[in-house]
């Protein structure tokens, strides 16, 4: 996947792998790792719409 943040001290373009697991009707969590070590995972319900995410630091 390829994610870009614009502003800030962090800005950058950056292609990751993605890991997928499907928990269910329409719901999946969808993590990567950045070259920074940050781990970010999404929980993403197309059901109703919805999605979180959740970053852990290095």
């Amino acid at each position: 996947m390829r994610f870009e943040t614009k502003e800030g001290e962090l800005a950058r373009t950056e292609i990751v792998d993605i890991q997928v697991v499907p928990l269910g009707n329409r719901l999946f969590a969808v993590s990567w790792q950045e070259k920074n070590g940050v781990t970010v995972t999404n929980v993403q319900d197309y059901g109703r719409n919805l999605g979180g995410s959740r970053r852990v630091l290095s």
